[in-house]
């Protein structure tokens, strides 16, 4: 616990210099964390041959699967908390990602020993190809989540839901709001307040709120709630706020689809320019309940 809030607190003091290599190594990780994934799973495979055709050996290519496995999950944990802490997540989902995967990490690290013994001990390859099957399971596992803090809930198989397809407007169909346009400012006050007030304040106000997710500073706003950040400067399209409000999933899609008061599609694209232009809240705004 101590090394770990001494990590926090370097990466916190840590000069812009050192934030932007922390986010380089970082944006590594979901590359990186497929070597393990594969590598596991192969091995687990011809172990699982291995024990069908009952051989008291482990497959010729399982040991050096085995330590490039235990190699490359090192790393991939390694570079997801660099990615942790630059981007700044959290939540439920995003917990689980990371102790199923340092989880996964371990059991591939242990692996890798029993792999050096396991041509001359029978209980070292017998706990090998237990580590390999539930290692191979914990990455795959991991990577299922770390789809779902990409691509949302249920990520799979939600290409079969069927999506709204917004029109893209030509020249003469384009917005007269020029709030709207590539060049016009979005005004907290005047154009995100209101909707908040409106539509988000009865379940994000208040100290009793959803998804312990607060809209009533800016400093709740950006905190986040269980599902980590939901406002991301510049990025809306990874930004809860936002895609929240066009979600296909009922179970997601905000405010709920019972709730009476929604949000226009003007507001709503006024929100993804918001974000996108620096999510500008000024600091002594504050809702009142």
């Amino acid at each position: 616990m101590m090394s770990f809030t001494l990590l926090e607190g370097l990466a916190a003091a840590a000069p812009p210099e050192t934030s932007a290599w922390l986010g380089f190594f970082g944006k590594l990780h979901p590359g990186i964390v497929h070597f393990p994934i594969a590598l596991l799973s192969v091995a687990a495979l011809l172990e699982t041959w291995q024990i069908l055709k009952k051989r008291r050996e482990p497959a010729g290519g399982t040991l050096i699967l085995t330590a490039l496995a235990a190699a490359s999950s090192v790393s991939a944990s390694l570079f997801g908390w660099f990615l942790e802490e630059y981007e700044g997540v959290g939540g439920t989902t995003f917990d689980l990602h990371k102790w199923i995967g340092l989880t996964a990490t371990l059991v591939a690290v242990i692996g890798s020993i029993l792999a050096l013994r396991a041509r001359t001990r029978w209980d070292a390859l017998v706990a090998l190809r237990i580590a390999l099957i539930v290692g191979s399971g914990l990455v795959l596992a991991t990577g299922y989540l770390g789809g779902e803090l990409v691509f949302g809930k249920n990520h799979i198989f939600s290409v079969f839901h069927k999506k709204e397809t917004s029109k893209v407007p030509v020249d003469n169909e384009a917005p007269k709001d020029p709030l709207l346009t590539p060049a016009g400012k979005v005004d907290f006050a005047k154009d995100i307040a209101p909707m908040i007030q409106a539509a988000c304040f009865k379940c994000h106000g208040g100290e009793k709120v959803k998804g312990k997710f607060k809209l009533n500073t800016k400093k709740d706003a950006f905190e986040g709630g269980e599902s980590g950040k939901a406002i991301l400067p510049g990025k809306p399209a990874i930004s809860k706020f936002f895609t929240s409000l066009t979600d296909p999933d009922e179970d997601i899609l905000m405010p709920p689809p019972k709730e009476k008061v929604r949000p226009t599609k003007e507001q709503i694209e006024k929100v993804r320019k918001w974000i996108e232009q620096g999510a500008d809240w000024p600091d002594a705004f504050e809702f009142k309940k």
